[in-house]
């Protein structure tokens, strides 16, 4: 065995357990929301963890107050999204907890990110598309 061969399986031998040591990885990288038709600012992304994946809106999201504010995964392109349709074919995640700063919401149990197309925030009591993204 040549140095050179040597030395290349020692950096990929060492590289993997430094794979296996990391912490969990972001599936998507923080971004902004793709549509806003009320006032929805900030980032999100998408985590998994070794307990789950999980929607983590960032510090610097804002968005304005309403009564019944939830988050949705949804199998529709956030474009086509309207009031009434947000939540047809959507998987409730949770009440939003706050409408500004850092949360984090766990996915179900099965979530996969070829199930579902976008992420909504939706007021459902007065059926108020708020916002999204698409994943």
């Amino acid at each position: 065995m040549t140095f050179k061969t040597f030395f290349a399986a020692a950096a990929i031998a060492v590289s993997s357990l430094f794979a296996v040591a990391l912490p969990a990885s972001a599936d998507t990288g923080a971004r902004a929301f793709d549509v806003a038709e009320k006032p929805l600012n900030g980032s999100w992304s998408i985590e998994t963890r070794d307990d789950g994946a999980y929607i983590v809106l960032s510090d610097d999201f804002r968005t304005s107050n309403a009564p019944d504010l939830k988050i949705f995964l949804s199998q529709q392109d956030v474009n086509d999204v309207r009031d009434r349709t947000a939540t047809r074919d959507a998987v409730l995640v949770s009440k939003l907890k706050s409408t500004s700063g850092a949360q984090e919401y766990k996915l179900p149990a099965d979530f996969s990110k070829d199930a579902y197309t976008s992420v909504l925030i939706h007021c459902e009591q007065f059926s108020v598309f708020w916002g999204g993204a698409n994943l």
